[in-house]
C-alpha cells in the first residue's frame, strides 16, 4: 500500500471475488465483492449487459420454463423449443431470428407441472427429444407436425436423456440404469444392438446425469462416484474412475473444450478430463455455502462466450431463496470467480449456436434474450437500470503498525456519452466513509454525434479522473460502482499516490 510517496499502480483488476479470504490477505487484483462486472482481456472490468424479452406473453399459464432448446433442422430452419408448466411450445425464426411468438405444440401430451421438473432436451436426426420432467413419457417434434408427441414403442420413460454416437441414451435415476437404442432406429430400444449398462448397482445412490466428452467417451455422474463408457460399438464397457465425488443434480453439469465442469452435493465446482479431477480457488466457497441445501439439485449450469469473456455459468437460488436468482461465474480466461445478484432468475436455458446467442427461461412463463449489445436494463426484472460494482480488499503494509495516509487517486476509465462513476473509500475497516462522483463523459464532441466542423473533438476514448483521499488509517479500501444503475463503466486500472511527508507510527507502550 502507498505510503510515505510511493505509489502503487494497479492495472489488473481480474482476480475476481475473494469474499472467503481474511480481508487484508487478498491478492492485489482480487476483490472483496464484485457484482453484475466481468473481467476484460486487458485486465479492467466492465458492467455486465443486460437482457430483453424475447417473448412479451407469458407461456404456459405463467409457468416457470423447464425445458428449453435449441433446434436447427438440416434445412436450415430454426426453432427454439421449450416446456413451460404443462404446456410445451415453439418459437419460429423469421429472417435469422426468433419471431418471439410461442405456437402451441402440447397437442394430447399430458405433463406434470412443477418448476422443479426439469427436462433434458437434444436434437437428433431432425427431431428434438424432451427427456426427464418429472420421469414422465418422453416426446419429440419433428419441426413440422402441429404437435408434439410421445415417443411410443420401446422408447423409455427416464430422468434424462442425450444424443451420442449416432444413438440416444435414456438414464434411469432409481435403478442406476443407461438404456441405449440401436444403431440403425434411434428410437427402438428393443432390438438387436439395443441395450442397458447398470452403473454401480450395489451403490444405492441414483444415476444423476451423464457427460458426453468426445465422440467415444461418456461420463456418467452419481451423487458420489463417477462412471466411463466407451461408446464405440456395442456392448459398452463400463470403467469407474473416481469414488467420493460425483454430481448434485441433471443441470450441475457444463462441458466446455473436453473438459466437464460439475457441481458436487457439497455445492462445490469441481471438473474432470476422464483422468483427473481439476480443483478450483476456495475464494467463494462463502457464497457457495449461503445457497440453500434443499435448491442444490436444481442448479442449472450453462457456457456463455461473448465478446471479452468465456464463463461458465451456474444459476443457483440465493440464500433463503426457492427460485434461481444468483448467477456464480467461473472466468475461463482469468481462472476467477465472480458473480451476477440481479437478471439472472434462470430455470432453463440454452444457446442458438449459429449466433452463440443465450436464451434463458424464467419463472414468469417468458423467454429472454441474455447480453444483449449496449443493454443495461433488465427486462426480467422491470426493465431495472444494472448496479454494479468492485471492492477491493483491505489493504495494509503488512502490518497494523503503520499507518496509511493514500493522498490522490487516479482512475483510468473507458470514456462514455454521459455518466458519472462513483469512487468511495474507507479506513481501518470502516468501509465507503467517503463518496466522490466522478464524469465519465469525454472532453470535447463524439464521434458520430457531434456536428462536424462544430463540436471540439476530444480525439481519445479513455480517460483520467483524478480525486484526493482525506483520512488515514492502518487499513485502506477503495470501491468503484455506477452511481446511477443502468450507466455502464469500465474501469482500467487505477494509482493511489502516499503524501509525500513522513507518517506518524504507532509505538507501543
Amino acid at each position: 500500500m502507498a505510503y510515505r510517496g510511493q505509489e502503487i499502480v494497479v492495472m489488473d483488476l481480474t482476480g475476481g471475488q475473494a469474499s472467503n479470504r481474511p480481508v487484508t490477505s487478498l491478492e492485489q487484483n482480487q476483490a472483496l465483492e464484485v457484482d453484475n462486472v466481468h473481467s476484460l482481456p486487458g485486465g479492467g472490468i466492465e458492467l455486465r449487459q443486460g437482457d430483453t424479452e424475447l417473448t412479451s406473453v407469458a407461456f404456459g399459464s405463467g409457468a416457470a420454463w423447464t425445458g428449453l432448446e435449441y433446434f436447427r433442422l438440416s434445412d436450415g430452419t430454426e426453432f427454439l423449443v421449450g416446456v413451460a408448466g404443462t404446456a410445451i411450445g415453439k418459437i419460429d425464426y423469421v429472417g435469422g431470428v426468433p419471431d418471439g411468438t410461442v405456437d402451441t405444440l402440447t397437442g394430447a401430451l399430458v405433463l406434470t407441472g412443477g418448476q422443479d421438473n426439469l427436462w433434458t432436451s437434444f436434437v437428433a436426426a431432425d427431431e428434438v427429444y424432451f427427456v426427464g420432467g418429472n420421469t414422465e413419457p418422453s416426446f419429440s417434434w419433428d419441426g413440422i407436425a402441429g404437435t408434439a408427441t410421445a415417443v411410443g414403442g420401446s422408447f423409455p420413460a427416464g430422468d434424462f436423456g442425450f444424443f451420442h454416437n449416432n444413438r440416444i441414451f435414456v438414464g434411469i435415476e432409481s435403478t442406476s440404469e443407461l438404456k441405449h437404442s440401436t444403431l440403425t432406429n434411434i428410437e427402438d430400444f428393443s432390438g438387436v444392438g439395443s441395450g442397458t449398462i447398470t452403473v454401480d448397482s450395489k451403490n444405492k445412490q441414483g444415476l444423476i446425469t451423464a457427460a458426453p466428452l468426445n465422440t467415444d467417451v461418456v461420463l456418467l455422474f452419481k451423487q458420489n462416484s463417477i462412471h466411463q463408457v466407451i461408446t464405440t460399438a456395442a456392448p459398452f464397457s463400463r470403467f469407474p474412475l473416481f469414488r467420493n465425488i460425483g454430481a448434485v443434480g441433471k443441470k450441475a453439469i457444463v462441458v466446455n473444450e473436453g473438459i466437464a465442469y460439475f457441481i458436487t452435493p457439497q455445492g462445490r465446482m469441481k471438473a474432470t478430463n476422464g483422468a483427473t479431477i481439476l480443483d478450483f480457488p476456495p475464494d467463494m466457497d462463502d457464497v457457495w455455502d449461503s445457497i440453500p441445501k434443499a435448491r442444490l439439485p436444481f442448479i442449472v449450469g450453462y457456457c456463455d462466450q461473448g465478446k471479452n469473456f468465456r464463463h461458465i455459468k451456474w444459476t443457483v437460488s440465493a440464500s433463503g431463496g426457492s427460485d434461481n436468482s444468483l448467477s456464480i461465474i467461473w472466468d475461463l480466461d482469468k481462472k476467477s470467480w465472480w458473480k451476477y445478484s440481479t437478471g439472472h432468475d434462470i430455470n432453463a436455458v440454452t444457446t442458438d449456436t449459429s449466433d452463440n446467442i443465450v436464451y434463458a427461461g424464467h419463472y414468469d412463463g417468458k423467454i429472454y434474450q441474455k447480453n444483449v449489445n449496449n443493454t443495461f436494463t433488465d427486462a426480467s426484472e422491470a426493465g431495472a437500470g444494472i448496479s454494479g460494482c468492485w471492492t477491493w480488499g483491505w489493504q495494509t503494509n503488512n502490518s497494523f503498525q503503520i499507518s496509511l495516509h493514500p493522498q490522490r487517486l487516479n482512475v483510468s476509465l473507458l470514456g462514455q456519452t454521459s455518466g458519472e462513476l462513483r469512487i468511495q473509500y474507507g479506513f481501518d475497516f470502516i468501509s465507503n466513509t467517503k463518496t466522490e462522483d466522478v464524469s465519465m463523459q469525454l472532453t470535447g464532441g463524439i464521434w458520430d454525434t457531434a456536428v462536424w466542423d462544430v463540436a471540439e473533438w476530444g480525439g481519445q476514448t479513455d480517460i483520467i479522473r483524478n480525486i484526493f483521499i482525506f483520512g488515514r488509517g492502518n487499513a485502506f479500501q477503495v470501491n468503484f460502482l455506477n452511481k446511477i444503475p443502468g450507466t455502464p463503466f469500465r474501469v482500467n486500472g487505477f494509482t493511489i499516490a502516499g503524501k509525500p511527508t513522513a507518517q506518524k507510527e504507532f509505538i507501543a507502550p
